[in-house]
């Protein structure tokens, strides 16, 4: 009775120690302080490297990055800022990282939203291309559907949910844009998620994993009732 005992302290002990270590990890950092510090940031099996950011109209300093997404079951960040233009006026921002897939995992899929609105003939977008490897510059990776949302009905804010083969690194080019027109666009939350797997090999040493536990267990059992 006390080594049961023991085992649900314990356990409840690593539970509560873990969601706290994820509240704790849920922060805003300005985009400029991200990068100055090297741009690198970790979330569960995904590592995010922030390569170049350039806007002339929404500084690094004027954005904030928010990871992990709260209410999100996957993996990325949120980008907040004026991304908007007003009438007449044009915006543009373009943001290149990279994402890399802990060891025995992949990336297989992205979801892109936000919250682009306008009045009039303006317009605000955002659009994003996928390249394997570590270079914005690398073969592009077919998405189906296209990442891609507007303020124009379709394909309005997202979610835009697009699969893809099985990738270990990609680079995101993501570019921000906004045509004031008429009457001005509005744009300032824009998110990305992914989700990850593991590779096969993986998930069969997982699955022995947990046949030894619960055999293990069984014994643990029987030596108790003895």
């Amino acid at each position: 009775m006390k080594r049961r005992s023991l085992f649900f302290g314990l356990a409840a002990a690593m539970l509560v120690w873990g969601s706290g270590a994820n509240q704790a990890h849920a922060a805003s950092i300005l985009l400029s302080d991200l990068i100055a510090s090297g741009g690198t940031f970790t979330e569960d099996s995904l590592t995010f490297k922030i390569d170049t950011y350039t806007s002339a109209t929404s500084p690094a300093n004027s954005v904030f990055v928010t990871f992990p997404v709260p209410g999100s079951t996957e993996t990325g960040f949120t980008l907040t800022g004026a991304f908007g233009a007003p009438i007449a006026g044009t915006a543009d921002a373009n943001l290149v990282y990279t994402v890399t897939a802990a060891p025995g995992s992949f990336i297989n899929d992205a979801t892109l939203s936000g919250n682009p609105a306008a009045v009039g003939t303006g317009v605000a977008s955002v659009t994003e291309t996928l390249h394997q490897g570590a270079s914005p510059t690398g073969p592009l990776i077919p998405t189906t559907p296209p990442l891609f949302i507007s303020s124009t009905t379709p394909p309005g804010p997202g979610p835009i949910h697009a699969t893809f083969a099985q990738q270990t690194q990609i680079t995101v080019v993501k570019d921000i844009e906004a045509q004031g027109g008429s009457g001005g666009a509005s744009l300032s939350s824009v998110t990305q998620t992914f989700s990850v797997v593991p590779e096969p090999g993986s998930m069969g040493l997982l699955g022995i994993g947990m046949a030894g536990y619960l055999t293990l267990r069984r014994l643990m059992r029987r030596k108790a009732q003895v």
